[in-house]
């Protein structure tokens, strides 16, 4: 079955902007997979941890590495945050 080609085309109202920069990214693929572990660790038994602290560990741990990743974070997007330095931009 052959497809048209607009199908295959991004669209500008679909595609989520970068809002995520170089130090800000390094942070967040520093402490997400980190916090990874200690969930991990936690959920094994290694490290004596309560449920809900393992639990905020994974999901800050994988929200933090998905954005990271990414290069965008839905929450900067909805406060109108942007951490990238874009050159030749005024003020």
């Amino acid at each position: 079955m052959r497809t048209n080609t607009t199908d295959r085309v991004r669209r500008p109202d679909r595609v989520q902007r970068r809002n995520v920069g170089t130090l800000d990214r390094t942070v967040r693929l520093f402490f997400g997979p980190a916090l990874l572990v200690v969930a991990a660790a936690g959920l094994l038994g290694v490290v004596p941890l309560g449920t809900v602290t393992v639990l905020c560990a994974l999901v800050l741990g994988g929200g933090l590495t998905v954005t990271g990743l990414g290069r965008t974070c839905p929450l900067y997007r909805l406060v109108g945050f942007d951490t990238r330095v874009v050159v030749g931009r005024l003020g």
